[in-house]
């Protein structure tokens, strides 16, 4: 009687540190998978996006763009472009609160190093 309380306790306590463990670790997974797929994504582009004339680098636009665009739970996501008229860079955003039809991206603006969120809605929202 005595091993088998001794074998549930242990099951018992493995399952709570499992429990636990994902719970810390779900917002982490998150990020490090989305950072390994833009590296990836970013390295492999089959169209390589031109940021000809560009101030800053891809990484400082990375930098502005998650200090002024994410909160927690938040994801930057890949760039998807440079624009060079309006000096610009835009990458996508993975938002944890997101708005109905929308497909939020972050648009950072070279010459103030400032970004805000351009929420590219579709359609007639209800409020």
């Amino acid at each position: 009687m005595k091993k088998i309380f001794k074998i549930i306790m242990i099951l018992i306590i493995l399952i709570l540190i499992g429990v636990v463990a994902l719970w810390i670790f779900q917002g982490y997974s998150r990020k490090i998978f989305f950072d390994i797929v833009y590296l990836i994504n970013f390295k492999k582009l089959p169209h390589p996006i031109s940021t000809e004339g560009a101030k800053i680098t891809v990484g400082e636009a990375r930098s502005i763009a998650k200090r002024d665009c994410l909160k927690p739970l938040d994801l930057l996501g890949s760039l998807e472009g440079y624009n060079k008229i309006t000096k610009t860079w835009w990458f996508t955003l993975n938002l944890f609160d997101k708005k109905p039809l929308c497909n939020p991206v972050c648009v950072v603006k070279e010459e103030t190093k400032t970004a805000e969120i351009n929420w590219q809605c579709t359609g007639a929202i209800i409020e």
